[in-house]
């Protein structure tokens, strides 16, 4: 397990974060690192600080560019990659000590081309851990990837965040790098906003293993001031359009299993963005483009829907799918029950995968002009028969006379 793992890290105005973000980076167990270190045009010290981890470590490189944001900051770094592995990382974050370790042995112990684990979050101050998905932990190949993974990787469930089959953030995926390459190079930098969404589901369907561990090995930190997640974007409506417009003209819109999970994601995309992008005003352009891509989202989902009928149709005439076993024909059972010697035997049915049990009862007493008449129904109870039912009439009234002339009453 000598391969090499390039780590990407995109950094922009975090002075405060970025030294402790690096320097787990490099106290890694795994030690056959290329830490690439992407400077967005900072302006504060990240840029100072980073050519200062630089010559720490022979390991690391620094880039300097202009502001362009992430999603070109993390071109610059896959286009200097060398390792045959690799790894985006956030510039506020940090890695527990053997993550890169643990990654890098279940993608080479499976030759998995990606691999997803869980991270723990910070919110303030409490933590919680995050899984990597509803979809179970395990390793899945090409079948099984789109069996028990492709149609449900993107399921988004609104009120929980780690709601999805497999989660969103780029960070706490390893990736082969010829499979993350198309999809990362081919996203757009005016997505300044879920550019991970841009990419990640793109090249998880370029893979043909993977590899997922519920171990929470990435330190997230969530609701920092000067994060994109929390500025106000007043272009926001026009952000996400280009988003739906990058990920509609991609290979996924391509698959029904999963252009049919599109609308629901773009719908909650909508929502979440909303709730976290603050405060501000908008033109009125802006909210044409927010009722345009409300519409878009409606005719896609009929348009899916439609399709994916017509291609259950078409299955069913071409006769692709397997044909419902036929239902095995019905055969009346004769009961056997007979009464012999004042013993009643339940009648007892001739079927292999039903067997009753022989239960005897002792026959019920039979009132005797009953047994005289063989067409006489035997109720199921002797005291419902007229016969031997007691008589509801009132004993007779005795009358006698009192001497004080009222009449007493003796029953």
């Amino acid at each position: 397990m000598n391969e090499l793992l390039t780590v990407v890290v995109t950094v922009h105005n975090t002075e405060a974060y970025v030294g402790q973000c690096v320097e787990s980076i490099i106290k890694q167990t795994y030690t056959p690192l290329e830490i690439i270190l992407v400077d967005d045009g900072s302006t504060d010290d990240s840029d100072k600080i980073c050519d200062t981890l630089a010559t720490l470590d022979s390991r690391i490189q620094v880039i300097h560019q202009e502001q362009q944001g992430a999603a070109a900051a993390r071109k610059a770094g896959i286009q200097a990659a060398t390792g045959e592995y690799i790894h985006f990382v956030d510039d506020d974050d940090w890695l527990k000590p053997n993550m890169e370790a643990v990654m890098m042995n279940g993608l080479t112990k499976n030759d998995a081309d990606v691999i997803v684990c869980g991270y723990l979050d910070y919110v303030g101050d409490h933590v919680y851990r995050r899984a990597p998905g509803q979809i179970k932990p395990g390793v899945y190949d090409r079948k099984a990837m789109i069996r028990d993974v492709f149609p449900y990787m993107m399921l988004p469930y609104p009120r929980t965040y780690s709601g999805a089959g497999l989660q969103i953030p780029l960070w706490m995926k390893v990736f082969r790098t010829s499979i993350a390459y198309d999809a990362v190079m081919r996203v757009d930098p005016s997505i300044k906003k879920h550019n991970d969404l841009a990419c990640v589901y793109e090249a998880i369907y370029n893979a043909n293993r993977m590899v997922i561990i519920s171990d929470n090995l990435y330190h997230h930190r969530r609701g920092r001031k000067n994060s994109i997640t929390k500025r106000f974007l007043p272009d926001l409506y026009s952000v996400i359009e280009a988003l739906m417009n990058h990920m509609l003209s991609g290979p996924l819109a391509e698959d029904l299993l999963i252009a049919k999970q599109l609308p629901k994601l773009f719908t909650i995309n909508i929502a979440y963005s909303e709730s976290t992008n603050g405060r501000g005003q908008r033109s009125i352009e802006e909210m044409q483009v927010r009722m345009r891509i409300r519409q878009r989202i409606k005719d896609l989902a009929r348009q899916f829907t439609q399709a994916s009928r017509n291609a259950q149709s078409t299955a069913q005439s071409v006769g692709t799918r397997r044909p419902k076993p036929k239902a095995r024909p019905y055969h009346p059972a004769q009961p056997s029950a007979k009464v012999q010697s004042g013993v009643q035997t339940q009648p007892q049915y001739a079927s292999r995968k039903r067997v009753t049990r022989h239960v005897q009862r002792p026959a019920r007493s039979i009132p005797h002009k009953l047994q005289r008449n063989e067409r006489a129904a035997v109720p199921s109870h002797p005291r419902q028969h007229p016969a031997v039912q007691r008589s509801k009439r009132k004993p007779p009234i005795s009358i006698r006379v009192v001497k004080s002339g009222k009449r007493g009453r003796d029953s």
